[in-house]
This record gives structure tokens, sequence and C-alpha cells, in this order.
């Protein structure tokens, strides 16, 4: 019980901020234009792969040796490092000003304003990561939450006062993250009054030592969500790219689904395997039952794909051409969070990087490829389809080391014949067929994963009681 309250206060958090997204995307989307959503969208991934760079992983670090090291030196050493570097990136930004600024927008200067993001961001991060170490769950899950709510407002704010263009939700979002900042360090006082003499010092050297493949590991999960965003950028419009963002955000409101699940299946997942580590039903059950909800969530996505973008309003309508690709994303990684264990279980983590790079590699190909000739719909099609690399990726090393039944031959038909669907559905607009192909799915889903439906419905029967509980 103990456990649960403790995972509740940390994920509470997320939930609420998934809802304040939910409200302030169709707002935004009418108040800001497409083109102009376009930039600030390459603008903030551009800023997060520098504010990535620069944090170099001392973020895992601080985490690392929070419980072993002198917890106020540690946490010096590793922003004071993060800040050298970011006076080594604005040497950069400021030689290749120019450049940079041009391919966000040739009406713009931004190598002063992805300095203070970036400043913003490393501040953020390790502010808000002493009330996690702390294990303050709802004062954690308090800054997530504001941190959408606030990012609306001032961006509102901006852009009824000063502008409605990208500006606004740049703006808004230093603003959000600098302001966050002091309330989560304020929040950690206690953090300041520890007394720890008795622990090691850490060495700057040990620290950037043990960070480095950590940030490159970051770096190149990033770059998998973002190569599609860049490519498009080069060979498509702001336009493109802002309506393509917006149906981006749009089905980011299912990683309300894969958070929660991650939430409650990392602790489960490990606690099973150490008290039972011969138990594979158990692991080959929830995976075949994710299997099916996943799935049929995907199915309901698509089919409602056209009310859906309608909470974007009349300039972003376009977006729903790129759903059903989308959709693969949330659907793919949480999927593989059910069979990526043996990973983890067998200390392999190193394999995660190789994972990334492969999903990574087939994301840039398919961008190259598909979205000179077909734009934004190229760009979903490549995500999609990386990310279904990603899962089998994922699937065959985490079932090499801890192995474990999920009808892979029905499941990797029945994901190959909604690939299909969804190719089909990008390009041919035909409601009947897309209702056909959708109870065709649901019809043969139901033919090859009849025994696990059942189980399904058996467990949340028998769990519903401890559910109200708690």
């Amino acid at each position: 019980m103990k456990l649960i309250k403790k995972l509740f206060s940390f994920s509470i958090g997320s939930l609420l901020a998934a809802m304040i997204g939910i409200i302030s995307i169709p707002i935004l989307t009418r108040i800001i234009e497409p083109a102009e959503y376009g930039v600030a969208t390459i603008f903030l991934t551009i800023g997060s792969l520098l504010g990535i760079i620069t944090v170099f992983g001392l973020d895992q670090a601080f985490v690392r040796f929070f419980y072993t090291s002198r917890k106020k030196n540690l946490l010096k050493k590793t922003f004071f490092i993060s800040i050298m570097i970011l006076g080594f990136l604005n040497l950069l930004l400021n030689l290749f000003e120019g450049e940079i600024s041009n391919y966000v927008s040739p009406q713009g200067n931004y190598a002063f304003l992805f300095s203070l993001y970036v400043f913003s961001y490393v501040l953020f991060r390790f502010s808000n990561l002493i009330l996690r170490m702390l294990q303050f769950g709802y004062r954690y899950s308090l800054i997530l939450a504001l941190q959408k709510f606030l990012e609306f407002v001032f961006i509102i704010n901006f852009a009824f006062f000063v502008s409605p263009s990208h500006y606004s939700i740049l703006f808004g979002s230093i603003t959000t993250m600098l302001v966050l900042s002091i309330i989560s360090l304020g929040l950690s006082k206690s953090f300041w009054l520890i007394d720890d003499k008795e622990l090691e010092k850490k060495q700057s050297v040990d620290l950037v030592r043990y960070s480095l493949p950590l940030m490159l590991s970051t770096l190149m999960a990033l770059l998998f969500q973002s190569f599609d965003k860049f490519f498009l950028n080069y060979w498509g419009s702001s336009e493109e790219l802002g309506i393509y963002s917006a149906g981006f955000k749009l089905i980011a409101v299912l990683n309300i689904l894969q958070t929660s699940f991650a939430t409650f299946w990392a602790p489960v997942s490990l606690e099973q395997y150490k008290n039972e580590p011969n138990n594979r039903k158990f692991f080959s059950d929830i995976s075949k039952i994710m299997t099916i909800v996943m799935i049929t969530v995907a199915i309901l996505v698509i089919l409602l794909k056209d009310i859906l973008v309608l909470f974007l309003g009349a300039e972003y309508k376009n977006a729903s051409s790129v759903i059903p690709a989308l959709v693969l994303m949330p659907i793919m990684y949480t999927m593989s969070e059910t069979t990526v264990q043996g990973i983890n279980f067998s200390l392999k983590t190193h394999i995660h990087i190789l994972v990334t790079g492969i999903a990574l590699f087939i994301n840039v190909i398919l961008s190259i490829i598909l979205i000179p000739k077909f734009g934004m719909e190229g760009a979903a099609l490549s995500v999609g389809l990386a990310y279904t690399s990603f899962y089998f990726s994922r699937t065959y090393f985490g079932l090499k080391y801890f192995n474990f039944d999920i009808k892979f031959k029905q499941t990797f038909t029945i994901i190959s014949l909604l690939i299909m669907w969804i190719i089909f559905d990008l390009w041919i607009n035909s409601d009947y067929l897309q209702w056909l192909g959708a109870a065709f799915l649901l019809f043969l889903l139901q033919k090859l994963f009849k025994e696990e439906i059942v189980t399904a419905i058996n467990f949340v029967n028998k769990n519903i009681k401890s559910i109200k509980e708690i």
C-alpha cells in the first residue's frame, strides 16, 4: 500500500499535466497560426537537443550518486559543469548565429533566445530533480502540473498583449521554466539543511565519465523523435510543420496510457521477477493483454481522426491525414514495455543504445525517402514505421534474455495488417473502406487472441475490488 501511494504521488502530476494539455491544445491552435506553430516547434526541438548536450547526462549522475555522496557538493559540481558547457555552447551559437537563425526562421535572430532557453532548461532540470530525489512526490507532481498550466497562461498573455506569434510560445516556455525553478528550490529547502559531511566527495572526472554514455543515449533517443521535424522543416514549409506538430501533440495525449502503464509496470515486473523468476505466464498474459488493448485503441483513434482534429480548429484540419501513422508511436512504445524487460533483468542496458540506434537509422532513411515526395504524411509514416521497428527490436532482445510466449506470429500478423490499413488510409480517402478495414481488424484480433480476451476480462473482474479500495 505504501508503494502504491508513493507511485500515485509521483504519477498524479503527469495525469494532471496531460489533462491541462488536452484543454490547452485546441485553444492554442486557434490563437497561433500553423506557420508560427511550425517555427516554434523547430526552435523548441533544437533547444531540447542543446539542453540535453548541456546537461551532459549529469542529471543522471546526480541521481546515481545522490545517496552515497555529499549532496550539495554533488549538485554544485554537476550544475557547474553544465554551466561551463553552456558557456562553450554560447560561443558556438554566436559564431554561427546567422546560419542557426536562418534555419529556424529568416525573419528572426535566435542565438540569445537559445542561450536563455538552454539556461532555463538546465536550471529547471536540476531544481526539479532535487524534489524527485528527496521523494517529495506530491510537490514533484505539483511542479509537473504547474508547468503545463503556467506555460499555457504565459503563452496566452504573450499572445494577447504582445503578439500571437511563435515568440509567445518561446517566451511562455522560457518564463515557465524560470518561475518553476524558483518554486522548486523553495519547495526543496530541506535539501540545503542536510548534513552529510561523512559521505565522500565525487570527483568531476568521475561524474563526466559516468554521464557521457547516458548523454549519448538520451541524445540519440531525442534525435529519433526529432529527425522527422528537421527534415519536414527542410523539405516542407513552416505551415506544414505546424499542422504536423499539432497532430503530433494530439496523439501525445495517448502518452497518458504509456506513462501510467510504465509507472505501474516497472516496479511490478521487477518485484514479480525477484519473487518468481521462473513464472513466465504472468509476463506472457500481461504482454498479450496489452497487445489487445493497444491495437484496439489504435483502431478507434484512426476511426475517430476526423472528429479528433475538430479540437484543433479549421486551420489544422489537415492534421487528420497524419494521425493514423502517428498513432503507432505511443501504441508500439507501450506494447514494447511488456517485452523489453529481459534487457533490464539481465542488466544488459547497453542494448538500449543499439535498439534506439536501429530505430533512429530507419527513421532517417525513411524520412529521406518519403518526406520530399509525400510531405507531412511521409514524415508521419516514417515515425510510425520507425517505432514499429523499435517495438520489434526491443522484443527480440528482451525475449532473448528472458523468453516467454507473446503469440509472436499472431502479433506480427495483426501489426502488419494494421500498418497496411494505415498506409491505405493515408492516401485513399474512403469512409466505407475505412470502417470495413476497422471491422476486419477487430474481428481478426478477437479470433487471434480469444483466450487472452477472456483472461483480460477475468483479470479486471478479479482486481476491481482492490482498485476500489485504493
